[in-house]
């Protein structure tokens, strides 16, 4: 049996790595049986997939891997994610304001996280009025098992904002909490959308430079929500780290 680290899911025959992006070589640990195998950094907005086929072979335990790429849509850009496990909620983050790209929360007392090492998708949609919607949105997987499928594809929060919102008025955003008003959405795997009503609390949001002068929004915070009676957010955090290039506002 082929033994997968943490950050490998595994579902419908592939198995996807979310955030070895940059390893020289891929998991010693689920590559144990098999020769090394050595990993260019990956482009943007994709998922490395390994698709692997058995091999029979009596003399050596050898497995045949096939790369491939997923496009994903709502992903911007790409940093490393750091997972810190918290030991008071099994399968979340802890808690950090450093940008390490990393979300976390129960749905209905499963633990999800993000999918990958990438920043969200942070943009301004226009609605023709003089109220615009800000969406923020991540890809989930559910992080208690890499053996299940996870049964939503991402969270959405869909915060209405004057048409003259900007980076000033995000950067405003450092401190306030917004209390069972914001409008939160899952997603499914059957790409059916579910509503509800969510609190999202911006503990921290300020302004950054990279190495490259390039500057960026770190923004973490708090999250919770409900969508009907059969879905219940619970102990949410968020930690993220996103380009300003990225941005549409």
């Amino acid at each position: 049996m082929l033994l997968l680290p943490e950050c490998i899911i595994f579902t419908g025959g592939n198995a996807i790595c979310l955030s070895c992006f940059g390893c020289k070589v891929l998991h010693q640990q689920a590559l144990a049986d098999i020769d090394y195998l050595s990993i260019k950094r990956r482009p943007y907005n994709s998922l490395l997939v390994i698709k692997y086929l058995p091999q029979k072979n009596k003399m050596k335990n050898l497995k045949a891997f096939h790369f491939s790429f997923i496009p994903l849509f709502f992903l911007t850009t790409c940093h490393f994610s750091v997972f810190y496990p918290d030991t008071d909620d099994p399968g979340l983050s802890r808690f950090t304001s450093r940008g390490y790209n990393v979300a976390s929360a129960y749905i209905n007392d499963r633990p999800f996280r993000n999918t990958g090492p990438f920043a969200p998708l942070l943009h301004k949609d226009s609605t023709g009025n003089s109220v615009d919607t800000l969406v923020f949105t991540w890809g989930l997987y559910q992080n208690d098992t890499v053996r299940v499928r996870s049964a939503y594809n991402n969270i959405s929060f869909v915060m209405p904002v004057p048409q003259s919102f900007n980076k000033t008025s995000l950067l405003a955003f450092n401190g306030q909490r917004f209390l069972n008003s914001i409008p939160v959405t899952i997603q499914d795997t059957s790409m059916k959308t579910l509503r509800g009503m969510g609190t999202l609390y911006f503990v921290s949001v300020n302004e950054g430079l990279f190495e490259s002068n390039e500057k960026y929004i770190k923004l973490s915070g708090l999250f919770d929500g409900n969508i009907g009676d059969s879905i219940v957010i619970t102990k949410g955090r968020f930690d993220f780290q996103i380009s300003e290039k990225t941005l549409n506002f």
